[in-house]
């Protein structure tokens, strides 16, 4: 059985169609790239996945018994840039109600798992860009979810942020998580990702790693 299971999914905002009868699947401890031209709709997609919007038509199953069972990180920041790094992630975990007997040793271990402890107390205002995206990521992991969806995790980052954060991503993938980013970049997400959606003209199929060029020409 299917981790994620989705079936004939429509989206539309007025008479525009984002997407319409877009069904796959995705398995656990997959690790799965979403790919499109830009203004095909991959965000919405993402945030019809997480609950952000509410499909027209069609079906999303998640095979879980946790009451969270995914995290994502979107390519908007969700922390409150007046708190610090670790007030963020305590306001996030009695939101996601993470049990309080847990919560400081899994916000501990995510600070130290994310290489985050130099900025623990710092305003996630005061953080650079790679920092605060660090710093969502361990929001996203709180829960402990067996799924983390990335939607553009890349964007805005220099060159060696980027492999840095593409390393991470790997490192919890080899956790055990199931992983499904949105992104541009074709010279990163191979690295990653086994298996490729493609979002174009309001559907979804699977392409091959090695037609993953011909996307965008």
């Amino acid at each position: 059985m299917a981790f994620l299971e989705v079936s004939d999914l429509r989206k539309t905002f007025g008479k525009k169609i984002v997407f319409n009868g877009v069904s796959f699947s995705v398995e656990r401890k997959d690790s799965v790239g979403l790919v499109g031209m830009s203004g095909q709709g991959k965000s919405v997609l993402i945030k019809t996945l997480i609950g952000f919007y509410k499909p027209d038509n069609g079906a999303i199953k998640i095979n879980s018994s946790l009451l969270h069972p995914i995290g994502f990180s979107m390519q908007e920041s969700s922390l409150y840039p007046s708190l610090t790094l670790v007030q963020n992630l305590v306001y996030f975990a009695e939101i996601y109600r993470v049990p309080r007997n847990e919560r400081m040793f899994r916000i501990e271990k995510l600070i130290e798992l994310l290489d985050l402890t130099a900025h623990a107390h710092v305003l996630v205002k005061k953080l650079s860009g790679g920092t605060k995206k660090r710093a969502d990521i361990a929001c996203a992991l709180l829960t402990d979810p067996e799924m983390i969806i990335f939607d553009e995790p890349f964007a805005g980052l220099d060159p060696r942020l980027v492999r840095e954060l593409a390393a991470l991503i790997k490192k919890i993938h080899a956790m055990g998580k199931t992983i499904f980013i949105s992104s541009h970049r074709l010279d990163i997400l191979p690295e990653i990702c086994s298996r490729f959606l493609l979002l174009e003209n309001t559907q979804v199929r699977e392409v091959q790693r090695e037609a993953l060029e011909e996307v965008y020409k």
